[in-house]
């Protein structure tokens, strides 16, 4: 008998690596949430990015759908489809400390290299690096950014 496929795989990732994330317990991190698209304006979670001002108002881990969804024939009745998901964190340039930004990145990594997540259909994960600090973005705005993309690998049955 085929397992249920749940609402959205997609949902359901993101949800579970927002989990993984917070039960780290990172120090001087104001919000770990979902975004629609990861943005430095908006909220995370239930936090706003920013103050009145305009300004950033904290430390955040942003978690939001990334790319494209790929999908692979991998029997006659099921495929393998591809759900990337993005893990941005957001901070002020000048505050934490750098080796604070550091020890947040090499957590994260670590938690999330070979997850196994909570999701039904999805029985592998792998992990994309992307450059510790996005230099045109600290230039430009001050912030610092550095990210992963967390690909989740979903074993669905193919539509009729």
């Amino acid at each position: 008998m085929p397992t249920p496929d749940p609402a959205s795989v997609h949902a359901d990732c993101l949800d579970a690596l927002v989990t993984t994330i917070q039960a780290l317990s990172l120090q001087e991190i104001t919000a770990i949430g979902t975004q629609e698209v990861v943005s430095d304006v908006g909220k995370v979670g239930s936090e706003a990015i920013t103050d009145d001002d305009g300004n950033l108002a904290g430390s955040f881990i942003s978690v939001s759908p990334w790319g494209i969804e790929s999908i692979a024939d991998f029997t006659n009745v099921r495929e393998i489809t591809t759900y990337r998901c993005l893990v941005a964190i957001i901070a002020k340039r000048d505050t934490p400390e750098l080796t604070r930004k550091l020890e947040w990145r090499e957590k994260i990594r670590k938690a999330l290299q070979r997850l196994r997540i909570d999701v039904p259909t999805v029985r592998q994960t792998t992990l994309e690096l992307n450059p510790v600090v996005d230099a045109q973005i600290w230039r430009n705005k001050a912030i610092y950014f550095s990210s992963f993309v967390v690909l989740c690998y979903s074993y669905e049955d193919r539509a009729p």
